[in-house]
């Protein structure tokens, strides 16, 4: 996916071990010791070790019960989902937009001055990671989402130094929407410059992912702005304008859902970057914010860290693509 607008869905390559074990019916690795079952206190006594065995046994089989359940119900979902067939809330988007505002309020500290424009310079020790060609992301919420009504926030941001690059060179490839498909392979599969005016763009996107056993294809269409601060320094935003779901895509009975109905793996997205060309090459900076449907309540402990690790991986994954693309456009 491109640099500035990114989405992140889960895939099954990236469970647990133990949930892959249990759901395939191989060991994985010890339950005892993910449990601390390997050495139970005993109490004095033949009969209360047999006891104390036996209650040991009982309470693991009612973990791997419980958690078979779990991975089972998540590898369901996607199909339980499909069929239902989600509708987006106004109460939902309501608490969307008004996040949306106190994310751009808290740009404007940035632009101002209040804070460092660049989310690495609040740290010198995350500057000089960058600085050194490493890619940084961390969440903005605690775990890098937050539950609104009937749905969740995710907003992570991240950095990266591109060498002996221009803004111009940068921006040759953030602005290059027909070519999209290329620079962001395999997930955005389509790719489009709808219209420009002066640094504003139209442009739309198919993004195609594969969660868990569903393949996702998405249409979307987003709104750009790109706005110079001064010289070396540039900030944009963009948002979705259009969100829609295709349905068995590539069948027959291929079919396109309404905006705001469906699965719900993506509803909005917002994003926020930053440029600054300095030290010898541009630093880019991507905050990403999307809308997503909530993860029910009975495996969130098994979905959450999940989630959360695979947005970091997509933005990381984003950003080398895009480092990747202007060196190779630019010939270096």
């Amino acid at each position: 996916m491109g640099f500035g607008r990114l989405v992140s869905m889960p895939d099954s390559s990236a469970m647990d071990p133990v949930c892959l074990a249990l759901v395939l019916g191989t060991p994985a690795v010890s339950l005892r010791a993910r449990t601390g079952l390997n050495n139970p206190v005993e109490p004095q006594g033949v009969k209360a070790r047999v006891r104390t065995i036996t209650m040991t046994a009982a309470r693991e089989r009612r973990f791997r019960l419980g958690l078979a359940t779990a991975c089972w119900a998540l590898l369901l979902a996607p199909g339980l989902l499909r069929a239902a067939e989600l509708k987006l809330s106004q109460e939902t988007v309501r608490a969307w937009e008004d996040y949306v505002k106190t994310t751009e309020s808290r740009m404007q500290a940035r632009l101002t001055g209040k804070v460092p424009f660049l989310w690495m310079d609040e740290s010198p020790e995350r500057r000089s990671r960058v600085r050194q060609g490493e890619i940084l992301a961390a969440p903005v919420v605690e775990s890098g989402r937050m539950r609104v009504p009937q749905g969740l926030i995710h907003h992570w941001v991240g950095a990266v130094f591109i060498p002996d690059a221009s803004l111009d060179q940068v921006f040759g490839v953030v602005h290059d929407y027909d070519h999209y498909r290329d620079y962001f392979e395999p997930t955005v599969i389509a790719s489009k410059l709808l219209s420009r005016s002066d640094n504003q763009w139209k442009f739309g996107m198919r993004w195609l992912k594969k969660v868990l056993i569903v393949t996702a294809l998405i249409d979307t269409e987003y709104d750009s702005v790109e706005v110079r601060l001064d010289r070396n320094r540039w900030y944009g935003l963009s948002w979705s304008t259009r969100i829609q779901e295709i349905r068995n895509y590539g069948r027959t009975d291929e079919r396109r859902l309404p905006p705001d109905v469906g699965s719900g793996y993506i509803w909005r997205v917002y994003s926020v970057s930053r440029y600054e060309e300095r030290d010898g090459g541009v630093y880019a900076e991507l905050e990403a914010l999307v809308l997503s449907r909530d993860v029910p309540a009975y495996f969130r402990w098994l979905v959450d860290p999940i989630v959360s690790r695979l947005s970091r991986n997509a933005l990381l994954t984003s950003l080398e693509q895009t480092r990747r693309a202007v060196q190779t456009k630019a010939g270096t």
